[in-house]
């Protein structure tokens, strides 16, 4: 396993890209916090007990899965409102 970095700003999501370089993540943390008041944490793995990982097509299917979930849901939502407005 390869060491890599990860920011972190609290209370946001988990942090999504990996940084191959601690100066890269710091650089990240450093623009990030010109945009919030918020801590921001510069991660380090520590340790990794490597898994399968669902190929690439499956990933995209629930990506996609999820998309679809979320367009459908608004496409309701506005329905909803349009017909109680009626």
């Amino acid at each position: 396993m390869k060491q890599f970095f990860m920011v972190y700003v609290w209370g946001n999501q988990s942090p999504a890209r990996r940084h191959t370089s601690l100066k890269s993540a710091v650089e990240e943390a450093e623009r990030l916090r010109t945009l919030t008041d918020k801590s921001i944490y510069v991660l380090s793995t520590a340790y990794c007990l490597e898994g399968l990982e669902p190929p690439r097509s499956e990933k995209r299917k629930l990506k996609d899965k999820r998309w679809h979930m979320k367009t459908a849901m608004k496409q309701k939502a506005s329905l909803d409102s349009s017909a109680q407005s009626d």
